[in-house]
């Protein structure tokens, strides 16, 4: 138990966890063994790592990721308006 804490607190410290993830599961537990289905698990593993820590530095700087700013909205007040030309179905040609 002890060990598993240990491991948990440096784990968290590292950098490039996604590379360490794909190199611990495709290599070290020889993944590549496995072939392609071994290659397609790490990557996962390492998206999920990946993914892990964007959540975290969306939730420890509030969320700021996903926010548009005042200059990043569109200033143009008027709406795309739908004409009957664009509700028209696509035209098949004819045989």
């Amino acid at each position: 138990m002890q060990r598993k804490r240990f491991l948990k607190k440096i784990w968290v410290r590292l950098p490039f966890k996604p590379t360490l993830r794909f190199f611990l599961a495709y290599v070290l537990r020889l993944g590549f063994l496995d072939g392609k289905a071994g290659y397609i698990y790490a990557r996962l593993l390492s998206q999920y790592e990946y993914q892990i820590g964007v959540k975290l530095y969306e939730l420890q700087y509030g969320g700021r990721l996903n926010k548009a700013t005042d200059l990043d909205r569109v200033t143009d007040p008027a709406p795309i308006a739908a004409t009957p030309a664009s509700l028209d179905p696509i035209p098949q040609p004819e045989a």
